[in-house]
């Protein structure tokens, strides 16, 4: 399956909802803007960090037999594919929270795209854990 459907229909429906219930974060003062910005930016690059190493531990494990019959079949260009898509979407969150933290307005649209895109990258990354713990769980 594409990686992007998954995470695009969630990201939209969650983008359009938090419109509809006005449930997007909104602050009074720059201060907190600027704080919830930073938060945002430190928890999508820790979550980089962690895509990059199970990638790190793909690589360490590529001369297995699981491996092998994974790139003959398919399965390694889908999940490198996934977490591709995941990558892109946390940098995505991590680049919005560092204009944040430095004082671009946290707009209702911002917000609510802010929400969508977290939601997506959340989605992306429960594809990537959920294929990375079938390889895991598959390796003799």
């Amino acid at each position: 399956m594409n990686p992007f459907i998954a995470p695009t229909i969630v990201g939209v429906g969650a983008a359009l909802a938090s419109w509809y219930w006005k449930s997007y974060p909104s602050f009074a003062d720059a201060s907190s803007v600027a704080s919830f910005g930073g938060t945002v930016a430190s928890i999508s690059t820790t979550m980089l960090g962690f895509l990059l190493a199970a990638l790190a531990v793909l690589a360490s494990i590529s001369h297995t037999h699981l491996l092998k019959v994974m790139r003959e079949q398919g399965y390694y260009r889908d999940l490198l594919d996934t977490m591709l898509v995941d990558f892109l979407l946390f940098l995505l969150c991590a680049v919005l929270g560092i204009s944040l933290l430095f004082g671009f307005p946290l707009t209702p649209y911002v917000a609510c795209f802010a929400v969508g895109f977290h939601a997506a990258a959340f989605v992306s990354l429960m594809d990537v854990g959920r294929k990375l713990w079938f390889v895991l769980r598959n390796l003799k």
